[in-house]
């Protein structure tokens, strides 16, 4: 690519270069920047580095924890010593709620009361029964009146009427079942008559006779469509070619194409009336009603071939002109045969209906002669069962009957005999166990009645006044606030180090004891439960607060190359344990210990550590070697 000449403009005469100034311009601003750049390099290097800050650390004496002060610390719930939680015993509505949150009770104060109305009507049916047993108590030791022994007469009298009518019963049940067993078997044998009449194979004579009349339609429906095809033959000259030499040229002058409709369903009626034949020849009397039913189908299919094809037969005739050698007569006598036998053929087709609808009638008239004879039999089997149920009912109406009259007149026996023993036990007995019955109520409607069953405060009050409440329900809960314990838990590897009498320290400052460790695994959190005492109750502690405590170790003091320290002043690593120490200088250094147990919020450690040394209380966050200042 050529590049291309620039043609230079003269200069104008006294006008100045702007090229020179543009460059004057630049110079300038470079030794501007240089200058600036040199101002601030000598400001930085006159200007003072500051010094890094000084990690601060704290010194620990190794003597100081060794394991005569080491603890566990816990969490534990403060509870009452002594503590009530009342419950429903009874389903009822709360009519009276006598104390709320904070209230100071004592012992026997009624606190909520429930709904004792039902107990009191109880009551009420209870001191009636126990009125009745007294009384009845009393008239047996008295004996019977006249007017009693009158009343026992007419008991027994009025059971034997009684008895009589159920022995009358029992004969006319047995006459009613008689007859009606007689009329089901007169039933059930005219059905079988009828039944007997019609044939008693699997195909009777009714529907044989159905079936023999249906060949003879079959083997007539085979003449008519011969004679069909035939006619067809006479217009159409296809398998008589010679039937039809004073028509065949005229055939169809108007429109050939309905000759040729003609002449394919000739072919198609022709073989179907074929296949009709060679099926209803096949017939006999013994053939079964599936091979008759099979042939009928063939020979309907035949007809409505064959009436097709009569059909356009007879549109040919109309489309043919009387030309050549066929005249207007001969035309329509070959018209009136067609329809002739397309009347054949759909008369046979109307017989064939008929006759298949005649076997079906017969087989409805055949099912219907079954079913009369089943229902007969079943009509006698349920009178034959009615009868024996209807006598047997009558019977035992006769039993409890004659058992009405045998205590009829055991009552009256009972009633004119002087007071027996045993009779006057069983009546004691009965006012003892109506006034038990009047107990039970009486313990149930004090149920009602919520009592405290301790001096103390109350805690909780689950229940509103008007709630309905169920048994085993929580009412109402209180506490004895004059003595508390902790309940807390240790994990399985601090529960070694802790014995009944340890000393604790309760949020910092109140003294405890414990008291009772639990002698497994609480499977749910895993830890052991135990129980600290608080000798005194002290201010400020509530039951149910959360607090934290300290547990004392029981540990060996005699052995003093142990030391328990802070977790925070021990370095692990993969390969080893170290503590951090100060030399001279203020640098850190490290050395290498041998780590025992893990204790509380403390680590043992085994070997490694003298007396003497000054340890760094956190070794987070500082390095070997790095200079530190110690506060």
């Amino acid at each position: 690519m050529k590049v291309p000449k620039f043609r230079h403009l003269p200069r104008l005469p006294n006008r100045p270069s702007f090229i020179t100034a543009g460059r004057l311009a630049i110079v300038a601003a470079i030794l501007l920047i240089v200058f600036v750049g040199i101002r601030i390099a000598k400001q930085e290097t006159e200007m003072p580095q500051e010094l890094p800050l000084k990690n601060k650390v704290q010194l620990l004496i190794a003597s100081d924890y060794q394991q005569a002060h080491t603890t566990i610390p816990t969490i534990g719930k403060v509870e009452a010593q002594a503590s009530a939680a009342l419950k429903s015993e009874i389903g009822a509505q709360v009519i009276s709620l006598n104390v709320k949150i904070g209230d100071v009770v004592q012992a026997g104060d009624v606190l909520l009361e429930l709904d004792h109305s039902i107990f009191d009507a109880q009551l009420e049916q209870a001191t009636a029964a126990i009125s009745r047993a007294d009384a009845a108590l009393g008239q047996r030791i008295a004996g019977a009146s006249s007017q009693e022994i009158a009343q026992a007469d007419a008991a027994i009298a009025q059971a034997e009427a009684a008895l009589n009518r159920a022995h009358t019963q029992v004969e006319l049940t047995k006459l009613l079942a008689r007859t009606a067993i007689s009329n089901a078997e007169s039933t059930l044998r005219s059905a079988q008559n009828n039944l007997q009449l019609s044939g008693q194979d699997s195909v009777s004579a009714i529907t044989q006779n159905a079936y023999d009349s249906f060949r003879n339609t079959l083997n007539a429906a085979l003449t008519t469509l011969s004679n069909a095809l035939r006619s067809a033959d006479n217009v159409l000259g296809i398998d008589n070619p010679l039937g039809n030499n004073d028509v065949d040229r005229a055939l169809g002058t108007l429109d050939p194409s309905v000759l040729q409709n003609a002449q394919q369903s000739y072919d198609v009626a022709k073989a179907e009336n074929h296949k009709a034949r060679t099926r209803v020849l096949s017939l006999s009397p013994t053939t079964s009603q599936t091979k008759i039913h099979e042939a009928a189908e063939q020979v309907m299919a035949a007809l409505d071939a064959m009436q097709k094809n009569l059909f356009d037969v007879d549109a040919t005739l109309q489309k043919t002109q009387p030309i050549f050698e066929l005249t207007p007569v001969r035309l329509e006598a070959l018209r009136t045969g067609v329809a002739g036998s397309l009347a054949a053929v759909q008369a046979s087709a109307s017989a064939l209906t008929a006759g298949q609808q005649a076997i079906e009638t017969a087989k409805t008239n055949l099912t219907a002669l079954q079913i009369a004879e089943q229902k007969a039999l079943f009509d006698l089997e349920q009178a034959e069962e009615k009868a024996a149920e209807d006598i047997a009912s009558a019977e035992a109406a006769v039993v409890v009957q004659q058992r009405a009259v045998d205590q009829a007149r055991a009552a009256r026996n009972v009633i004119v005999a002087p007071p027996r023993a045993t009779d006057l036990a069983t009546l004691r007995a009965n006012v003892r166990e109506a006034e038990a019955a009047y107990n039970i109520i009486a313990e149930n409607k004090n149920k009602a009645f919520i009592t405290s069953p301790i001096d103390g405060i109350v805690a909780a009050v689950d229940v509103k006044l008007s709630d309905l409440v169920s048994p085993g329900q929580p009412l109402i809960s209180v506490v004895d606030i004059n003595g508390m314990h902790v309940t807390a838990h240790l994990s399985f590897r601090d529960r070694q180090h802790v014995a009944p009498g340890a000393d604790v320290l309760i949020q910092k400052s109140i003294p405890g004891i414990v008291t009772r460790i639990a002698p497994s695994i609480n499977p749910t959190t895993n830890k052991v439960e135990f129980e600290i005492a608080i000798p005194e109750t002290p201010q400020g502690l509530t039951v149910g607060q959360f607090i934290e405590a300290d547990v004392t170790m029981n540990t060996n003091v005699e052995d003093s190359t142990k030391y328990f320290l802070p977790l925070a002043a021990v370095k692990v690593t993969s390969r080893a344990a170290y503590i951090y120490t100060v030399d001279l200088e203020n640098r850190i250094r490290q050395q290498e210990v041998q780590l025992g147990r893990l204790i509380g919020d403390t680590v043992e450690v085994l070997g490694g550590i003298t007396p003497e040394m000054l340890l760094v209380a956190s070794v987070r966050g500082l390095e070997v070697g790095e200079e530190v200042e110690i506060l």
